[in-house]
């Protein structure tokens, strides 16, 4: 196992030092090239306030039950951004997926309904939520789910539903499904917007 010594970041721009003595991340990878290897060439940590070192001592010296060691203080290292532009093409939005799924979700939640004006803003508040959450379980990593689903009374009326959005065409997209039985129609729409 390597070790390496993480720099601390200071309170003051003035002071640059290592951090305190001791310090010490133990990784499993060899000393070889950082950006080969995996290993951490740089890993920034957040010096404890005052006043979380003082809780720390305060509750260490309250621990004196047999079998209890000292607490450790554990600090998570903050993490830099990735800056990818774009999703990898195995975690690209599939709006043929999302409209399968749509489908089955409008299929089995609206088979037996009628409008009722009462009830149908409920009724699309959880068909909303069920598509946003199965969207999420469909594994679209860094994307960001809208849902909006319209439910309207058919009375031998024209209806037409429209969206505009500012978004990356490259990158974003939607899924739509449309259902209709003898009393309602429902158009549910998934928009997904890509996010770093």
């Amino acid at each position: 196992m390597s070790e390496r010594k993480i720099s601390v970041a200071s309170r003051r721009s003035s002071i640059q030092g290592d951090g305190p003595p001791g310090v010490v991340l133990q990784t499993g990878m060899s000393s070889q090239d950082d950006t080969e290897s995996g290993t951490y060439s740089s890993v920034r940590m957040a010096r404890p306030s005052m006043a979380n070192i003082a809780a720390f001592r305060k509750f260490s010296r309250k621990t004196s039950v047999a079998g209890f060691g000292r607490p450790i203080l554990k600090i998570k290292p903050k993490l830099e951004n990735t800056y990818k532009m774009a999703p990898d093409t195995n975690i690209r939005f599939n709006s043929t997926r999302v409209e399968k799924m749509l489908d089955d979700i409008l299929n089995s939640m609206l088979d037996d309904k009628r409008y009722d004006p009462k009830t149908a803003s409920s009724l699309a508040a959880s068909i909303a939520e069920t598509a946003k959450h199965r969207s999420k379980l469909m594994g679209f990593e860094r994307h960001k789910f809208v849902t909006h689903v319209a439910i309207g009374n058919i009375y031998d009326q024209g209806a037409s539903i429209t969206s505009r959005c500012l978004w990356d065409s490259r990158n974003d997209n939607f899924a739509s499904a449309y259902y209709r039985n003898a009393s309602l129609y429902a158009v549910a729409t998934v928009y997904a917007i890509y996010f770093e």
